[in-house]
């Protein structure tokens, strides 16, 4: 769930899918960093760590909650 690999992100949500399905916390962070991969390519919240470059969409998500917004807004479509 950690990679920034698609790839990796589609797997991980389908194993949590499949193997604990009960686990809804689990299987809603998987699904929102494949999100953050499949808008970004990458974690945004990495890149001073790693000495990357922020380009303006990912300041501007960040600024907007990042992360926890795409939490919730998973929450919500999922009513």
């Amino acid at each position: 769930m950690h990679s920034e690999n698609l790839v990796d992100q589609d797997r991980a949500v389908r194993l949590f899918h499949e193997r604990m399905p009960e686990a809804e916390s689990s299987l809603l962070h998987a699904r929102a960093h494949r999100e953050v991969i499949r808008d970004f390519g990458r974690f945004p919240f990495r890149n001073k760590a790693l000495g990357r470059e922020t380009s303006e969409a990912e300041a501007e998500w960040l600024e907007q909650s990042g992360y926890g917004a795409v939490v919730e807004r998973l929450k919500s479509d999922a009513k």
